[in-house]
């Protein structure tokens, strides 16, 4: 039994009188009709239909649509099969005892995707006989066990109290797993041995590539290459089995998936690209592989570049020829960079930064608008660094200091460099994977001068000074969130050219930090960027979101943040005294 005749009643009662029952209000027949174009679906079931919105939302594609909810007259026939069925905001109102019956009708239905949401929280809305109209408020954890019954899950997303998945309908009963790690033929040893060295050709130190090993789901460690050939599609749960992979792999990663009429190249594409930012793409008949690195998104924001990729790369060939020197890369030693970023919390950790200036065995380097803010305070970096490639980051310097040497990325501004006039510059590259190749091809510039990194300058400067021999790095104001006061949200610790930026509430470890999307990214690349190596040392200064998040994980030891240990966060009451 999908529904019973007094539950069926009571659905169109609130169907008749509430004009907002079954009425998509959080707008998900926008991303369904994404998925229509993107998949190429040809018949689409609304699953629960309502109030058809699906349906008008599709009127525009050649798609043929069928509507189906039993609670309405007209939908309630018994639906065909499809190739896309979507099921939003309906599994939570189905009463318990049938739930699996409607599982199993649902995955009869779909020939190709299945894609459902799923709230995890009380309606607002009351049957007529007063119930919440929620008759299963469950926890994802529990919706996610319960659908790998019926379903291999390719994504799966929680945004709130909200569940979104495209599943896959499974003919089998069970959960599939690798049966047992396989040894790598002689093939595959010399063909990824291959791609190692390729990678280190073109690396800077912070990426170069050690040992390399096969993910299989059985018995997985951590390595600098992980390579999944032919084990994904496998896998019941493939949304968590790509997330296990990426965090097994350090700094690069090989997937090799079969594509087939369930599993296009465009649903591959999406898969990955949810865990891996893809430096190459390349298609072998029915197979898809990909090479990339380790990421973690965050919801809603897309990397873009700050400015056009041509346009970058005319400046890259412009400023190489017109500043001969480079920067000067060395061997690990003993000395510790300061880096001191542009955070809020500067303010409140600059007489602290002023005593850690002074010891013999610092160097204290600057980053986009610090420069200014740390002569104002008596101190003179030795280093300061910029890597963005928009015109109005020269605004954040006032005037170069004949003692500073500026290690600027060749993608800047042209303006920038006119800026800075006769100061020392040295030169380096950013490492983008459109232009990489390029750099070490057409200009013959050396690999160790490109630099891999994160999306900010604070976290580009990391592998930076690892390459100019530093392993020991006190970092200041990386708060990756904002300062409030009162009605005031100070987004930098003085006067800065960029934009404001949209904010964000973030809750971490009890407390509340205001943030913004792209520094919530900013935040990831930070973990992603520090666990590819094993010789760094990382002490945080500042009261921020970034600091909160290292001293949540402290607590939470795992092997996955084993890498953690080399980070310390000094202590906000060390600052505060010290200020």
């Amino acid at each position: 039994m999908l529904i019973s005749d007094d539950y069926r009643r009571l659905n169109r009662e609130l169907h008749e009188t509430n004009p907002h029952y079954g009425n998509d209000n959080f707008g998900w027949s926008r991303f369904a009709k994404q998925l229509v174009q993107g998949g190429g679906y040809l018949t689409v079931l609304d699953y629960g239909a309502g109030k058809g919105n699906l349906k008008i939302a599709l009127s525009d594609l050649p798609v043929s649509v069928q509507e189906y909810d039993p609670a309405i007259e007209g939908k309630d026939g018994e639906p065909e099969p499809a190739e896309l069925v979507v099921c939003t905001d309906v599994l939570e109102h189905i009463e318990p005892e049938n739930l699996n019956a409607v599982l199993r009708h649902l995955r009869e239905l779909t020939q190709k995707r299945l894609f459902v949401t799923i709230s995890t929280r009380l309606a607002g809305k009351t049957l007529a006989d007063g119930r919440n109209a929620h008759l299963l408020v469950k926890p994802p954890v529990w919706w996610r066990a319960k659908l790998l019954k019926y379903f291999q899950i390719l994504l799966w997303e929680e945004r709130g109290a909200t569940v979104a998945a495209e599943l896959v309908a499974k003919k089998h009963m069970g959960a599939r797993k690798s049966a047992g790690r396989r040894q790598m033929t002689p093939e595959m040893v010399a063909f990824f041995e291959h791609t190692r060295q390729q990678i280190n050709a073109a690396s800077d130190a912070f990426s170069q590539v050690g040992d390399v090993r096969t993910w299989e789901s059985v018995g997985d460690e951590p390595a600098d290459f992980q390579a999944a050939v032919d084990v994904i599609e496998h896998m019941d749960d493939m949304d968590a089995a790509l997330a296990d992979l990426a965090s097994k792999s350090k700094k690069c990663t090989f997937v090799g998936v079969r594509i087939t009429e369930l599993h296009s190249e465009w649903d591959w594409r999406r898969v990955l690209e949810k865990r891996f930012r893809a430096a190459q793409w390349e298609r072998q008949g029915e197979h898809l592989m990909m090479i990339g690195a380790p990421c973690v998104m965050v919801q809603g924001v897309t990397a873009v570049g700050a400015v056009d990729s041509e346009e970058r790369w005319k400046a890259v060939v412009a400023n190489s020829a017109r500043f001969p020197r480079r920067i000067e890369t060395a061997e690990p030693h003993g000395r510790t960079a300061l880096i001191a970023c542009y955070g809020p919390s500067l303010v409140d950790t600059i007489e602290t930064l002023k005593i850690e200036a002074q010891r013999p065995d610092v160097d204290v380097v600057s980053v986009s608008g610090s420069h200014d803010f740390l002569l104002s305070h008596g101190i003179t970096p030795k280093f300061h660094i910029e890597c963005d490639p928009r015109l109005h980051k020269a605004d954040n310097i006032e005037r170069p200091h004949p003692e500073v040497q500026y290690l600027v990325a060749s993608v800047c501004h042209p303006g920038y460099f006119d800026k800075l006039g006769n100061a020392d510059i040295r030169l380096w590259h950013v490492s983008t994977g459109e232009h990489v190749l390029r750099i070490i091809g057409d200009l013959k510039e050396s690999p160790k001068h490109v630099i891999s990194g994160g999306g900010s300058v604070g976290l580009r400067s990391i592998p930076l000074l690892y390459a100019m021999g530093y392993r020991d790095l006190s970092i200041f104001a990386m708060d990756c969130s904002f300062k409030s006061e009162g009605e005031t949200i100070q987004q930098w610790a003085g006067k800065h050219a960029g934009k404001k930026q949209d904010v964000v509430d973030v809750m971490c470890d009890g407390e509340i930090f205001i943030s913004s999307p792209v520094l919530l990214t900013y935040a990831t690349n930070f973990f992603e960027t520090v666990q590819k190596v094993t010789d760094l040392n990382v002490r945080l200064y500042g009261h921020g979101l970034l600091q909160s998040m290292c001293r949540f994980y402290m607590r939470e030891p795992s092997q996955e943040n084993a890498f953690m240990e080399r980070i310390e966060h000094v202590d906000d009451a060390l600052t505060e005294r010290v200020a």
